[in-house]
């Protein structure tokens, strides 16, 4: 399940990033979906508030995060993918913004659960090989 965040790195970056959200969101997800073949339910794409209070003259005005599980065709298709969502990027802020772009794989055991009943709806299990057992007796 692909995440795909947008932080802003500013005052001035967040307002811009409300504004153009309802059309930025749908076209990251949009490359995220067609370019690895995810369901759009799948992926979940979000702007959040900027809590920087000062920011390095230096920096970006944003940085966007694409985190995911470690799968290999993904992680075949990362740099691709990082590319195209630059090009959506420069299209939807008319070039207004400029952005550092993450594509990361997290290895990690996640789910989620569903509204009305708390139970697991999703999921991804890290499949680890149980401890090696050990004698517990003095002789060994």
């Amino acid at each position: 399940m692909p995440i795909v965040t947008v932080k802003p790195n500013n005052q001035a970056a967040e307002a811009l990033l409300v504004e153009l959200a309802p059309r930025l969101l749908p076209d990251l997800k949009s490359c995220v979906c067609l370019y690895w073949g995810v369901a759009e339910s799948d992926v979940i794409v979000r702007v959040q508030r900027c809590d920087i209070i000062v920011d390095d003259p230096t920096s970006s005005d944003a940085d966007v995060w694409v985190e995911t599980n470690p799968n290999p065709r993904l992680e075949a298709l990362a740099d691709t993918l990082r590319d195209m969502l630059v090009a959506y990027w420069a299209k939807c802020t008319d070039s207004r913004l400029n952005a550092e772009f993450w594509v990361r794989f997290v290895a990690g055991s996640w789910c989620v659960t569903a509204k009305d009943t708390g139970e697991i709806a999703d999921r991804e299990d890290m499949h680890h090989k149980p401890p090696r057992a050990t004698s517990t007796s003095p002789s060994g």
